[in-house]
């Protein structure tokens, strides 16, 4: 009887460890699905933007830029270094972008 106690344990301690893998494999599942759904929008995205002519992405941007300025004037104070580093990323960015046109046209940079 005793024996029988035992073989019972185990078999519900190994049903509780073959419970807990088909668990994990569902997760496993779930974030391999879920990774390539945002993989997927990532594509799309990279695809939308790609189309967009410069003149399309610098109105988008600053649509955008109107949307969020009433938050951009709250967070001003906590945000303004990174801010700052960004506006001066982009202007280098159009710098470039004008330079490169310039030579695209011939003209001298």
């Amino acid at each position: 009887m005793r024996y029988a106690i035992c073989d019972t344990r185990y078999a519900i301690r190994d049903l509780r460890y073959a419970i807990s893998d088909k668990r994990f494999a569902i997760r496993d599942m779930r974030y391999a699905i879920r990774d390539e759904r945002w993989k997927a929008l990532e594509r799309e995205r990279i695809r939308l933007l790609r189309q967009m002519t410069v003149q399309e992405g610098i109105r988008q941007y600053l649509a955008l830029q109107r949307a969020l300025e009433p938050h951009f004037q709250q967070t001003e104070a906590l945000f303004r270094p990174q801010r700052m580093a960004y506006l001066a990323e982009l202007q280098e960015r159009l710098a470039r972008l004008e330079r490169w046109r310039k030579e695209q046209r011939g003209e001298s940079a």
